[in-house]
């Protein structure tokens, strides 16, 4: 098993200094090893970036669907022309 180095402890938001200073907020990616789905990693992650964020609207263009409804987001759906890009998800 590989040794934690101590920025491993940190959040694993430690790039959020780099959203822009007022508007939405994108989460371009988010992912999970395999064999940690479903641990609430994931839900973890988007609450430490909601809570950075609060009182902003966030973004996310889906690969997991599933993951974003779960999490009680706004799905919005694509044209039907439109059938090879990502669903949009926002959050409040």
């Amino acid at each position: 098993m590989r040794q934690r180095r101590s920025q491993d402890t940190a959040s694993p938001c430690r790039y959020l200094d780099r959203a822009p200073a007022d508007g939405f907020v994108e989460i371009k990616f988010v992912a999970v090893a395999e064999s940690a789905r479903g641990g609430g990693t994931g839900r973890r992650v988007v609450d430490d970036i909601a809570a950075k964020f609060a009182g902003r609207e966030l973004c996310a263009f889906s690969e997991e669907d599933e993951f974003w409804r779960a999490l009680g987001w706004t799905e919005h759906r694509r044209r039907k022309d439109a059938q090879h890009y990502r669903l949009l998800f926002t959050f409040p």
